[in-house]
């Protein structure tokens, strides 16, 4: 299976993710403008974004769509916090006892633990994502050392023809190493907003480990850059 989608097939995941956005903007009519906005914003940015990527892979998208699901989830929480259809007695300053009405608490939960759910699900596929590059990034280092070595057993008694060979061969990895590289910047950017989220809105425990994560966050790009140098 192709790593990247083809100009087709990028066009294809852009219109299906606008559509999406604009289906979320539709339902979101009569909402706060506030509300609303927040959609188009995002909606622009996600597009934009996938719009300027030279190569755009199945990650990218399924990122993409995640951080759609995210914003799903938290519109559904502040509809289920202004919804307050719940009535409950209350006692004033006064002593006197009347009813109130407030959101349903058990709507909120659910809604809370959704929309931490989508987080977590989106946090796991940077996860996945940086394990992959790792994986990739090790291989393509011990593939290139193997080819190396069979170029020097090849040439050893031409050394013009071993010099051409190494160039070549350098040359080619370079631009593997180039995409690789750029791999690993969307996949840090997404991991570091999913843990800036967490950090903000996340239970005392997930926000306590999500702020940890994010202090070696950039551990992982470090590691590829050394992992690659001989590259």
């Amino acid at each position: 299976m192709e790593r990247y989608k083809d100009e087709v097939e990028k066009s294809y995941e852009i219109d299906k993710l606008r559509s999406k956005y604009l289906d979320l903007l539709n339902d979101a009519q009569g909402t706060s403008l506030q509300t609303q906005n927040k959609i188009r914003q995002q909606m622009q940015e996600q597009l934009k974004q996938l719009q300027d990527q030279a190569s755009v892979s199945e990650y990218d998208v399924k990122l993409a769509n995640a951080r759609l699901e995210i914003l799903q989830k938290q519109i559904a929480l502040e509809d289920a916090q202004r919804n307050k259809n719940q009535m409950q007695l209350r006692r004033d300053s006064q002593g006197n006892y009347r009813y109130t009405y407030r959101a349903n608490q058990e709507d909120v939960k659910a809604a809370q633990d959704d929309l931490l759910d989508s987080e977590f699900n989106a946090y796991e596929l940077t996860k996945d994502e940086t394990i992959s590059n790792n994986d990739r990034a090790l291989n393509m280092v011990q593939d290139f050392l193997n080819k190396r070595a069979d170029i020097f057993n090849k040439y050893k008694d031409d050394d013009e023809a071993r010099t051409k060979a190494l160039e070549q061969l350098s040359a080619d990895y370079s631009k593997l190493l180039g995409g690789m590289e750029e791999d690993f910047k969307d996949t840090t950017n997404g991991m570091y907003d999913v843990l800036t989220f967490l950090v903000k809105n996340g239970t005392e425990d997930s926000a306590t480990s999500a702020a940890n994560m994010l202090d070696n966050l950039f551990e992982d790009e470090n590691k590829f850059k050394e992992d690659t140098e001989v590259l």
